[in-house]
């Protein structure tokens, strides 16, 4: 169960909690079985009062379940076509492999599907892996690849064996590499990182992402003189 809830511990969404529902009823209903059939210490059920008591509970159940699902956060239109736009920007101006390090590319095989001639009929399924499945994830002329590392010094000297060209930040910060939040409002410290693109100067309200496009001579030479 533990498993399960690890997508949700990486991007929260009420979604990812849906499948550990079963594993929860089964665990509360044994108990509540019991309780009704055997009745406490002090006292025990009749027939009747078994019938009132699995009626409540599973009124409470119901009513709990529901305020659960209504809580569930309603989708910002406004911010999806944003990333709908942001998407088809590394679509059509990008081209090399590319490090997501904010949840920012989710609609990017939606648009490379909608941009394909004939749309479905003509996709090709078999290019790679969908995004956050695996890496590396090939659409178009972009790849999502993964890099490990400590620090952004690291990460852009694990790149360039795996030629590594941009990294995408979101403003709300990086899902698995908290150090590089810093490039985004800090960009002046890292003159190897070229910005290429910021949604702010977009006219974007609610996404805000920026890409930066690694220059790998910059920084080797930036390193000589540190």
């Amino acid at each position: 169960m533990a498993s399960l809830a690890i997508p949700y511990a990486v991007v929260q969404e009420y979604r990812f909690l849906f499948s550990l529902f079963p594993f929860l009823i089964i665990f509360a209903t044994i108990p509540i079985q019991r309780v009704i059939k055997y009745g406490f210490r002090t006292f025990t059920f009749s027939d009747k009062q078994k019938y009132l008591a699995m009626v409540i509970v599973l009124a409470i159940v119901f009513v709990m379940g529901a305020l659960f699902v209504l809580r569930y956060e309603k989708m910002d239109r406004g911010e999806v076509k944003e990333e709908i736009e942001f998407a088809k920007f590394i679509e059509n101006n990008l081209k090399g492999k590319l490090m997501d390090a904010g949840y920012n590319v989710a609609y990017l095989p939606y648009v490379n599907l909608e941009e394909t001639p004939d749309g479905i009929k003509t996709y090709n399924i078999n290019r790679g892996k969908l995004p956050f499945q695996g890496f590396p994830y090939t659409t178009g002329n972009v790849t999502l690849t993964s890099i490990y590392g400590a620090s952004v010094e690291d990460i852009v000297s694990s790149g360039e064996k795996y030629n590594l060209k941009y990294i995408a930040i979101n403003q709300k910060g990086a899902v698995f590499f908290k150090f590089l939040d810093d490039i985004y409002d800090h960009q002046e410290k890292y003159p190897y990182l070229t910005k290429v693109y910021d949604s702010a100067e977009q006219g974007f309200k609610k996404f805000k992402v920026k890409v930066f496009e690694i220059n790998y001579d910059k920084f080797h030479k930036l390193a000589i003189i540190g």
